[in-house]
């Protein structure tokens, strides 16, 4: 059975999980999280060690974060970093966009104290799914719309993020 099409992962009805591979699967899954979340206002939370490899800056990402945005108010979400310097260097527009919503969608850093917790590279959308980078090369992505799964790691950022504090991109970068 062929893998479904990384933009067809959290429509409805579709399988619960599965595995991705290679940074074009994890662009368009990050795309196809963010879209859902737009339909559905779904809270957001994503982690990374600085989100260099992130498609942040593509234009189908800030267009599927300004559709997050604007279809639902009140939504809000939270990205977390151990280091946020890379952001700066390599997503320019990102950041630009970041500039007027940054209190829709929070950036923190994660306190030095917190390393032994950190939970890798992932996405939640609540009540959506979550992606998950399983290799360090971020060459392999496990998806899921599994709940359970996607609280069980929200839970382990929960507690990273009580000692996280809220960093401005775009004013500690210089842009």
């Amino acid at each position: 059975m062929a893998a479904p099409e990384p933009n067809a992962l959290f429509a409805p009805g579709a399988t619960t999980q599965g595995v991705l591979r290679g940074e074009a699967a994890f662009a368009q899954a990050v795309v196809s999280l963010l879209r859902r979340a737009a339909e559905l206002g779904a809270p957001l939370t994503l982690v990374d060690a600085d989100f260099a490899r992130w498609p942040l800056s593509a234009p189908e990402t800030l267009q599927a974060w300004q559709d997050w945005v604007m279809t639902h108010r009140g939504a809000q979400g939270r990205m977390l970093a151990q280091d946020w310097s890379a952001v700066g260097r390599e997503h320019g527009r990102w950041v630009r966009w970041h500039t007027p919503w940054g209190h829709r969608l929070h950036t923190l850093a994660m306190a030095p104290e917190d390393d032994p917790m950190w939970p890798g590279t992932l996405m939640v959308a609540a009540g959506v799914g979550g992606l998950k980078v399983t290799e360090e090369s971020g060459q392999q992505v496990f998806w899921t719309t599994d709940r359970v799964q996607c609280r069980a790691w929200l839970a382990t950022v929960d507690v990273i993020l009580q000692r996280s504090s809220t960093v401005t991109p775009h004013g500690t970068f210089g842009l």
